[in-house]
């Protein structure tokens, strides 16, 4: 397993580099039909968005360690709009694997 250190839930500050990790990404997906895969992408011209990643997990599961992150993209619903202190409007999380890679 890997040795973390944990620290307090609800750390969606992204801005300290010594404690955030910033990527840009695009977006894709896969749609399944029942029998086959299909990877799909957004279209060429839409441009990459910047996500974020907390360094350090704030929980652990059975199999992965717990990460706040953040997607600018992506926004909140009306009803969901009670959210509050968080650096984006959408509090979403990571789960990376808690065990070393062989």
């Amino acid at each position: 397993m890997r040795d973390v250190t944990f620290e307090a839930a609800n750390l969606f500050q992204f801005t300290d580099p010594a404690h955030a990790l910033t990527l840009r990404v695009k977006r894709s997906w896969f749609m399944h039909d029942g029998s086959n895969f299909e990877h799909r992408k957004f279209d060429i011209r839409e441009q990459s968005h910047k996500v974020s990643i907390r360094v350090r997990p704030y929980t652990k599961g059975g199999m992965r360690l717990v990460h706040c992150f953040q997607d600018t993209s992506v926004r909140h619903y009306e009803s969901a709009s009670n959210i509050k202190g968080a650096a984006s409007d959408a509090r979403m999380v990571a789960k990376l694997s808690k065990y070393v890679d062989p």
